[in-house]
């Protein structure tokens, strides 16, 4: 009875200690008037619950560099971007977009990544916006 009682313990302890994830993403956010490439440095941790990701990470492109922070959930994201320097610094922008992820091995995966952003909360009004990355167990 008290292996079965750990073994359950063990079991509903896993998500809490699922693996971290380094990924740099090439990309491209489009507009009505244009197309620029970005890249972006991102940090995959996981989140309360199993599912749930918290993203931290850098943003380059030719406006200048970023932060970036947001969380995922059912492959489901929401991102916040702050220009730190640039002709965009101090600027804020938001990015929303779902995910797919290829296992290439226990270590490392490729990510790809799309959606909508914008200048409000919901992500909408700027353009869109796809990356692609491999991504690598911390």
């Amino acid at each position: 009875m008290k292996k079965i009682f750990y073994a359950i313990l063990f079991a509903l302890a896993l998500p809490i200690f699922a693996d971290s994830w380094n990924c740099d993403y090439n990309g491209t956010w489009s507009s009505k008037s244009e197309t620029e490439g970005f890249s972006w440095k991102l940090n995959w941790s996981p989140g309360s619950a199993p599912g749930n990701w918290i993203l931290t990470g850098d943003y380059d492109d030719k406006y200048g560099s970023s932060h970036l922070d947001g969380t995922c959930s059912s492959k489901k994201c929401k991102l916040t971007q702050t220009y730190q320097s640039g002709q965009l610094n101090g600027k804020v922008y938001y990015w929303a977009g779902t995910y797919s992820d290829k296992v290439v091995s226990a270590t490392q995966t490729t990510n790809t990544f799309s959606g909508t952003w914008g200048t409000t909360a919901n992500a909408t009004g700027g353009g869109t916006w796809k990356a692609t990355a491999k991504c690598n167990k911390e």
